[in-house]
């Protein structure tokens, strides 16, 4: 995918840093679909024209539709010269609200504050930051896997894991895991992370601020109860975010997390263009991209394991790599 740069009415900028991407001065859409890409994608990859009608209705189910008034939400458009416009719904409301949990008063609204206490772990002060990559890691990185878990998959992926001594990220869809919670465990009880996904794996930035909420307090609330676990990894679908959901993922204790290794998957290439693409693109620190129900990946995960071990890499969580300071031991794990 390409990663496309465009410019927004707030003054935000995303670019690389060693560990994060930075939010500066304008803004840009992480690795959103061409239009050529639109029409050749997957319906779990991008939405088609019916999900995109049922994104638009996307209506409130267990949390409150009127909270925030329609009328006072604000459009802000992002033009880009590869992929046209994209809108983003900045709420006033949210941007009045107090510096540091900006977010939290309007959270507290909507859901039970035990509630939010007992799902999720402490607030991140807010910092305009989501988490990219980590240079000065050395030579570790963290395979991450989306969109599962996936019956006659999942377990595949995490077998070969285990067989080659790894341990990987999951980012679950929370429709997914609703429907497979025995899948979640076997995720989790093999020694790897467990991040969100989104509940519905639509475009998040082009919601309300109450239904980023509640796809966040979905997907997991099903973690929770099905692990024990409280994740605090967030990994926007399509890699498309705006302040409003970087704000709500900070109060509610998620780390946003990218990728900066991406060999197109989604698109199921052939095997050797999957290992070529990780390998070739691979570098101290990275956070690698790949799908679950993709044969050629998987076909593909030994080859890349194999090869970068050969290499010198060792293979961390998401989590161990964003606090690789606190961890410097991690660079022996999984050798």
């Amino acid at each position: 995918m390409l990663v496309l740069i465009g410019s927004v009415a707030f003054s935000y900028k995303y670019i690389f840093e060693d560990r994060y991407v930075q939010v500066n001065s304008t803004t840009k859409i992480w690795n959103t679909p061409s239009d050529k890409e639109k029409s050749s994608s997957p319906p779990q990859q991008q939405p088609n024209t019916t999900k995109n009608q049922e994104e638009n209705n996307f209506k409130q189910t267990s949390l409150n539709q009127n909270l925030l008034d329609p009328n006072t939400t604000k459009d802000t458009k992002v033009s880009d010269t590869t992929n046209g416009s994209h809108e983003e719904n900045i709420s006033p409301q949210i941007d009045n609200l107090d510096k540091d949990y900006g977010i939290s008063t309007f959270i507290f609204k909507l859901l039970n504050k035990s509630e939010i206490e007992k799902l999720f772990g402490p607030p991140i002060p807010f910092n305009k930051r989501v988490f990219g990559y980590n240079k000065s890691a050395g030579k570790v990185v963290a395979l991450t896997f989306d969109d599962g878990p996936i019956p006659e998959y999942t377990e595949k992926y995490v077998d070969i894991l285990k067989s080659m001594e790894v341990k990987a990220t999951f980012f679950v869809i929370g429709k997914n895991a609703q429907k497979h919670p025995d899948l979640l465990k076997y995720i989790f009880e093999n020694g790897n992370e467990i991040g969100l996904h989104s509940y519905s794996h639509f475009n998040m930035s082009k919601m309300k601020p109450e239904q980023m909420v509640e796809e966040l307090y979905k997907t997991q609330k099903i973690v929770v109860e099905s692990t024990g676990i409280k994740p605090t990894l967030f990994r926007p679908p399509y890699g498309a975010f705006n302040k409003t959901l970087l704000e709500i993922s900070d109060a509610l204790g998620l780390h946003v997390v990218l990728w900066n290794v991406d060999p197109d998957d989604w698109r199921n290439p052939a095997v050797e263009s999957v290992v070529n693409r990780v390998i070739s693109h691979t570098k101290n620190g990275s956070v690698i991209l790949m799908h679950e129900g993709k044969i050629n990946t998987l076909a593909a995960l030994p080859l890349i394991i194999e090869k970068l071990k050969s290499e010198g890499y060792s293979f961390v969580t998401v989590s161990e790599l964003l606090n690789y300071e606190k961890n410097n031991n991690i660079a022996n794990n999984n050798q």
